[in-house]
């Protein structure tokens, strides 16, 4: 349906302008068809997922319909997210599961609907519009006076020709299309100045009995019967279009698959040694036997500082108790190799005892140290926290020198303790360190890390998702791409800006169009026109005023000014987009804290 005059491109893409011939041609490599068993594997991973959503899948257009989108799918199927086999399959996904070619096709489809009804309803019917389209561009050229005289004088005699071929044409069931062609051989194939006899002799050759006459078959053929056949020909285009849809897939979908499914099966085998492992480990230590001397193990001074930024991040408090911290991990070098974490539950349920205090030392009492009830206090966030014990935990390990299996045995008891869901960037970056650090990446204490790290990419804001953009604007041309890449307007573009205000209810209207499977890209363009009443516009209204200078000087691609309105709408829209994917990634990081046992 692409291929024809019809089709209509709700999400301008950008230009290709910065592509070199070398990117051009990899380009083309990756845009061409996919196989047949390609296409299948692809199809049968999208009605895999959409089973274990819960969701209609034994008609593919189900599932085309559903998947489409994938933050507007996430934000309006939470609650079809039950299992972490979903939420592993949305990480590891990047461009399988979900694809926007079927709500092109419903858009396009309904855009097809509204012309193909203008030819009503039947063959009948859709001939009797092409004949009187013919005869309206026949006529289009024409004065009133000169189209009169012709309804009188050539009407009857062209339609009625017309009408005969027509009927000559079902009778013999060949179609109008191969009677067109006839005609036009024999109109070119004619000797010069004698094409009004060939045409004749070929139509009376079909039709003995046709009115037309030769002073006219020229006239006929040329302005009369190429229109009608031009009307005849978008009837039948129109109609072909309306054909089943089918998901077409380029090999760059191949290889996306099957990266897809390498995220995927690392997950899923990650996920399932933590949960056996933390089924397998006790939550409790036992703290018997005789006390060990640590002065020779580790740095007191280095343990000090350690503890002191502990305490300042969960406490507020950066004076620590030596003498309580020293038998802290006495204590905890009962759990052998699992010290450091032992040390961090003494330091988490015990945080009285290792501040120093005015009224002295409290005793420490332990016999044995467990999990606590609550995993954090009430304050500080919970995000700082657990960044203050890991880090703890982790400076301890190195403070005795633990082994890279050492420290993996401690980070997988802080995990079962804290969860896998990495709370912020800074910690996101302590685990990578660490990770890479200890050479455990390809392991499965990295799965926080790699849930962390898979939920920022596998939701990522794409420009080309746009539908405000007008195809060959300035905005869409170089504009908004320039705006995007100032650094002034980070903030705007992010969402972050304090000067730009979306209401829940515009997002929540957006998001039920995005996600419908056939959107009006008109209500789309008027929620976020409507979206800029009430925002700031002075810095962008300065910078576009000397973009519109630079391009009547001819400094960029297009020499047009730029739509205030367009330039806006597109601002909204890319601001609701980016909070919708914020939206959808906490879900994800959310459902990692429900779901992981």
């Amino acid at each position: 349906m692409q291929k024809d005059n019809h089709f209509v491109e709700i999400r301008p893409r950008g230009s290709q302008r910065q592509y070199t011939l070398e990117k051009r041609q990899i380009l083309a490599d990756d845009m061409s068809c996919a196989s047949v068993e390609q296409a299948d594997a692809i199809n049968d991973a999208r009605t895999a997922f959409a089973a274990e959503c819960g969701l209609p899948h034994s008609r593919p257009n189900e599932v085309y319909r559903v998947l489409g989108h994938k933050a507007a799918f996430i934000n309006s199927y939470e609650e079809n997210i039950t299992d972490m086999k979903t939420v592993d399959a949305l990480l590891a996904d990047r461009s399988s599961l979900f694809s926007s070619g079927y709500e092109d096709d419903r858009v396009n489809r309904s855009h097809l609907d509204k012309l193909l009804r203008q030819y009503g309803e039947g063959t009948q019917q859709a001939y009797a519009v092409c004949v009187e389209r013919a005869w309206d561009k026949y006529c289009s050229a024409k004065k009133q006076e000169q189209i009169d005289k012709l309804e009188q004088m050539v009407r009857p005699m062209y339609e009625g020709t017309l009408s005969a071929l027509a009927e000559y044409a079902r009778a013999t069931r060949n179609g109008m299309q191969y009677y067109a062609r006839e005609l036009r051989d024999a109109n070119e194939n004619a000797p010069d100045g004698q094409e009004a006899q060939a045409l004749t002799a070929q139509i009376k050759q079909w039709i003995p009995d046709a009115v037309l006459t030769e002073n006219r078959a020229v006239d006929f053929y040329v302005r009369y019967f190429s229109a009608f056949m031009s009307a005849y020909r978008e009837h039948r285009r129109l109609e072909k279009d309306h054909k089943k849809f089918e998901g077409q897939y380029m090999k760059r979908d191949a290889e996306a698959l099957k990266q897809y499914l390498e995220r995927q099966k690392c997950l899923n085998e990650y996920r399932e040694f933590c949960k056996e492992w933390n089924e397998r480990n006790e939550n409790t230590f036992e703290m018997i036997g005789e006390w060990n001397d640590c002065s020779n193990i580790c740095d007191a001074e280095h343990l000090k500082r350690s503890v002191t930024a502990y305490l300042k991040a969960t406490r507020g408090k950066n004076v620590p108790d030596m003498e309580n911290i020293k038998e802290a991990l006495q204590l905890a070098r009962h759990a052998a190799k699992h010290t450091a974490f032992v040390f961090l539950l003494i330091c988490i349920q015990k945080r009285d005892c290792i501040a120093a205090r005015k009224d002295g030392k409290r005793d420490l009492n332990l016999d044995e140290v467990s999990f606590p009830a609550n995993v954090y206090q009430k304050e500080p966030s919970e995000e700082k926290q657990r960044k203050a014990r890991l880090r703890l935990l982790l400076d301890v390990c190195e403070l005795l020198h633990d082994n890279e299996e050492t420290v993996r045995e401690n980070l997988l008891y802080f995990l079962k303790l804290h969860g896998y869901r990495i709370q912020s960037e800074e910690e996101a970056e302590l685990w990578k360190t660490t990770l890479e650090k200890y050479r455990l990446m390809d392991d499965p204490v990295s799965l926080a890390w790699r849930y962390y790290e898979n939920a920022q990419k596998c939701l990522q804001f794409d420009p080309s998702e746009l539908y405000c953009c007008e195809a060959a604007s300035p905005v869409h041309i170089d504009g908004f791409w320039a705006m995007m890449n100032n650094a002034d307007f980070a903030r705007y573009i992010s969402g972050e800006s304090r000067q730009i205000r979306i209401s829940d209810e515009t997002i929540a209207e957006y998001l039920k169009e995005w996600d419908s499977g056939c959107p009006d890209v008109t209500h789309m363009k008027e929620i976020c026109l409507k979206a800029t009443e009430n925002n700031g516009r002075k810095n962008i209204d300065a910078w576009m005023e000397k973009w519109n200078a630079q391009s009547k000087n001819g400094e960029h691609w297009l020499t047009r000014e730029m739509n205030s309105d367009e330039l806006y709408s597109v601002l909204m829209e890319t601001i609701i987009q980016q909070r919708l994917i914020k939206d959808a990634r906490d879900i994800l990081l959310k459902k990692i804290d429900e779901l992981m046992p």
